[in-house]
């Protein structure tokens, strides 16, 4: 269904962002 693909670009897009937020911590605390 439409929606359903709809749903999984979601969760797609926030589980990348949440991997560039991690990405940006961990490589901020290994300069630091």
């Amino acid at each position: 269904s439409q929606g359903g693909e709809y749903a999984n670009l979601y969760n797609t897009y926030f589980r990348h962002q949440e991997v560039k937020i991690l990405g940006d911590h961990f490589g901020k605390e290994r300069v630091a």
